[in-house]
């Protein structure tokens, strides 16, 4: 019976060599019966680097959830000091002005679109853009006043890439929309909008179905943006 262990053992051994290329079988037989043993490799590694190297391609469908920082509005960009406390000088105390708090800016967008050839890519983004600061009351622990900036941007986009390796992309893209806005302070509320523009100067996704992006640019989309997407029918 050991004997027959051993010799087993060796033809495991022996058939180590060829798993990795080609299924093994083989059968053998003892006082309890006849067996049969089958090998089925993984796939190949090389198959499988070749499957990681293939290139992006068209028709692809894109879909983007993202954040920015320093976003464009029409009172200017996120980043600059434009709601001053000093602004409010005719509707707030003395008192009041040193109890604005500095606004908290948060930049939201969506992205879709369709890569019409393997470098060429139309959709459209909705990017919102929101600030918001209030008036402290120390004495009641409460906020006395509100000041809220909401902007809503709709632009298409056009990109273009000029490299894709494997599942690594780069690219350029430029947009031309509209951008509304709507202010709410205390004494009044109102709306301003301006033409929309964003420009990525570089971008790059990482990923195949699945992706990550980050792109540098100016616009409405922010300085920096960053996010997830997801490619459908992404195949040959």
């Amino acid at each position: 019976m050991r004997l027959k262990t051993l010799v087993v053992a060796l033809i495991l051994i022996m058939a180590m060599p060829f798993m990795a290329s080609a299924q093994v079988s083989f059968k053998f037989r003892d006082s309890l019966g006849c067996y049969k043993v089958e090998f089925k490799p993984h796939a190949n590694s090389q198959v499988a680097a070749r499957r990681f190297s293939k290139p992006l391609v068209a028709p692809a469908v894109e879909l983007r959830l993202g954040t920015a920082y320093c976003a464009n509005t029409p009172a200017r960009y996120t980043t600059d000091s434009w709601w001053d406390p000093s602004i409010y000088a005719d509707e707030l105390s003395p008192e009041e002005l040193g109890r604005v708090d500095m606004p908290r800016w948060f930049t939201l967008g969506a992205e879709a679109g369709y890569w019409l050839k393997d470098w060429l890519y139309l959709g459209g983004t909705f990017v919102w853009t929101g600030g918001f600061s209030a008036v402290k009351d120390y004495v009641r622990h409460t906020r006395s006043h509100y000041y809220t900036y909401n902007s809503f941007t709709l632009m298409p986009i056009v990109r273009f890439a000029w490299f894709r390796r494997g599942i690594v992309q780069l690219y350029s893209s430029a947009g031309v929309g509209l951008n509304l806005a709507y202010v709410k302070e205390p004494q009044q509320r109102y709306f301003e909008g301006v033409v929309a523009h964003d420009v990525t100067f570089i971008g790059i996704s990482v990923g195949r179905n699945f992706f990550g992006y980050f792109d540098i640019g100016a616009g409405q989309r922010g300085a920096v943006s960053v996010g997830l997407g997801y490619r459908f029918n992404n195949k040959k």
